[in-house]
């Protein structure tokens, strides 16, 4: 009886700690999925500040070419852009 009894014992006691080690698998698994998303954000917030720098400079050109290939400055004279 008292060997049934250890044996019962025995074996829940693997069966939690199997439960215990696929719940620590399962959140391994998370942080990778959360560290793979969190370094692909990264990557398109780069992309998407490049993106705006090119944008900033375009709408520079065209403001530029717009005055008639003059810079304006706050004083209010100008000086033409050497290309």
């Amino acid at each position: 009886l008292r060997f049934e009894q250890e044996a019962k014992l025995l074996k829940k006691s693997v069966a939690q700690v199997a439960r215990r080690e696929k719940r620590i698998q399962d959140q391994e698994l998370e942080i990778k999925n959360l560290e793979v998303l969190l370094e692909t954000e990264a990557e398109m917030k780069r992309a998407v500040e490049g993106k705006n720098a090119e944008l900033v400079r375009e709408l520079e050109d065209i403001r530029f070419e717009a005055r008639g290939g003059t810079w304006t400055f706050p004083t209010g004279t100008g000086i033409q852009r050497g290309i």
